[in-house]
């Protein structure tokens, strides 16, 4: 049986890169993730998962881990769906050239 592991924010943000080559992140950050979510590639909104402990967020590790699975598959999905779809434009792009010139 698995034991619910509730950490700080502060504690996740240690162990996460930042931007622009930070070495950690900003608890801002997950509080942002908390509140307001990310939109994903595929236009949908996406919150983090959290417990308020008192004043404090916390955040189970496994919710983390799903949270960054879901905008990954999610993201996957629509870049795949894009490709897709910006081919079969430029395939039917060519065909209308080729039909200009006479082919």
């Amino acid at each position: 049986m698995s034991r619910l592991m509730l950490i700080t924010l502060v504690e996740i943000a240690k162990r996460y890169p930042g931007a622009k080559g930070a070495d950690t992140s900003h608890p801002a950050t997950w509080v942002r993730w908390i509140m307001r979510g990310v939109i994903g590639a595929d236009g949908e909104r996406h919150k983090l998962k959290a417990t308020r402990v008192g004043s404090r967020w916390m955040v189970n590790e496994l919710d983390v881990d799903a949270f960054f699975a879901e905008l990954g598959v999610k993201a996957e999905v629509a870049r795949v769906a894009a490709d897709i779809g910006s081919k079969r434009s430029a395939a039917e792009r060519a065909a209308r050239e080729m039909e200009l010139a006479g082919a």
